[in-house]
């Protein structure tokens, strides 16, 4: 983690998935707050986005949205890159080239996702990067809602209350 008397020059990624936006986007504040050098990533992992047998349109829109959003980090001095590969490997990569200190991404609550952020998590443990994971796209953080009912999902609309 970054030191508490920014000795340390905090070098911070967000990695954009399902977010593809640079409003409302609380990971993506917190990536840039107090940070160095601050880099955007988007890794097609061959899921992420809906890739995994998508059709010709649907490629298509994420390609556009993907435009989108690098022309709108362009209009503030970034760039959006877009890399390929496993998101745990590509950390580590960004880790010994550039010496990232810090990740930040919006939590994905469905189970699909838990096996390639668990490995995002390890990698971020081993090498001593801060991790920030933020709820956006969901009203309550489900961890939240099933803590709550004992690690059960709520079946009934009193039980999510």
């Amino acid at each position: 983690m970054p030191s508490e008397d920014r000795n340390e020059k905090v070098v911070s990624v967000h990695w954009f998935r399902q977010d593809l936006r640079l409003h409302d986007n609380p990971a993506l504040l917190a990536s840039i707050k107090n940070c160095d050098k601050f880099i955007a990533v988007f890794i097609n992992d061959g899921f992420t986005g809906g890739l995994h047998g998508a059709g010709y349109n649907q490629a298509n829109f994420l390609t556009q949205a993907l435009h989108d959003l690098n022309d709108q980090i362009q209009a503030v001095g970034g760039y959006l890159h877009i890399l390929e590969g496993e998101p745990s490997d590509i950390f580590r990569a960004l880790h010994a080239e550039v010496g990232i200190t810090r990740i930040s991404f919006e939590q994905e609550c469905e189970a699909i996702w838990q096996d390639r952020d668990d490995a995002v998590r390890q990698v971020a443990a081993e090498l001593g990067i801060e991790l920030l994971e933020e709820v956006s796209h969901t009203l309550w953080n489900p961890l939240d809602v099933l803590a709550a009912n004992g690690d059960t999902p709520p079946l009934t609309y009193e039980m999510f209350m």
